[in-house]
């Protein structure tokens, strides 16, 4: 009988201990500030500065799963962490996380390319945002001086295209721009090098203008294009004016070409 509550006694206790032991062990690897995540490396940014990545991070990383802080380094999922963070950030296009022992996460993102700056002019007001490839604005550009921009910039950075004298703003920033606008925009930055040995400066539409788009060239004169139109056309005959009908003199007081009356050519 004694031997028998020994050997139960004893079963208890090592019971015991075990549960000791395994709750000892699940508290230092769930609940333990060893394996809490803290310590932060982002890189590839351009615009944005780490301070708001890590903002948004640490966000994340104060919840819980279940009773665990999602802060810990075993729990965490760097998917989930991934798509917090281009929602967040609309100019974000990719982020890749990976984590590192036991505490650390590194961070690098990769931001979208500054395609495009679309301003929308009301008088001597303005509203300018950043749009990436597709159209999609990411982003406001309250930086943006329609008055006194460099153009060497112009030529070799993002496109501004300026809607002229609009009676209103539109809340362009909550939706994807015209995108027939957008690719045509896109398709003339590609096109009119290769064809014309032309460079663009910067663009507007002017109000009711629907289906035109005035261009600036690098060489301070305008070519008024219709966007209902194949572009690669229209920019042959432009290239065809300019080695055949226009002269070097002419070329130098040029104001514009009008491209937009099919089977027609007018320039100044």
């Amino acid at each position: 009988m004694r031997r028998y509550r020994k050997r139960k006694a004893k079963k208890i206790l090592i019971s015991v201990l075990t549960f000791f032991l395994f709750s000892g062990i699940f508290y230092f690897l769930f609940f333990s500030q060893v394996f809490k995540i803290n310590n932060f490396m982002i890189s590839g940014g351009r615009s944005l500065v780490p301070e708001e990545v890590e903002e948004t991070l640490k966000s994340f990383l104060n919840r819980r799963w279940f009773l665990i802080p999602a802060n810990n380094f075993f729990i965490l999922k760097e998917g989930e962490l991934e798509k917090a963070i281009l929602d967040k950030f609309k100019r974000i296009e990719r982020v890749d996380i990976q984590k590192g022992f036991p505490n650390a996460l590194k961070v690098e993102i990769k931001e979208k390319n500054l395609n495009l700056i679309w301003c929308q002019k009301k008088k001597e007001e303005k509203r300018c945002f950043y749009l990436d490839q597709d159209g999609m604005v990411f982003g406001k550009a309250f930086d943006i001086d329609l008055e006194n921009l460099d153009r060497e910039k112009l030529i070799n950075g993002p496109f501004i295209l300026v809607e002229e004298e609009r009676e209103s703003f539109s809340s362009l920033e909550e939706k994807i721009a015209v995108s027939e606008l957008v690719d045509f925009i896109f398709q003339i930055k590609l096109i009119l090098p290769k064809i014309a040995g032309l460079k663009m400066v910067k663009g507007s539409i002017a109000l009711n203008s629907a289906g035109e788009i005035n261009i600036e060239t690098e060489e301070e004169w305008q070519v008024f294009f219709d966007t209902t139109r194949e572009l690669t056309s229209q920019v042959k005959i432009l290239d065809l004016v300019l080695t055949e009908k226009i002269t070097k003199e002419e070329r130098e007081s040029l104001e514009y070409i009008d491209l937009r009356v099919p089977g027609r050519i007018y320039y100044k």
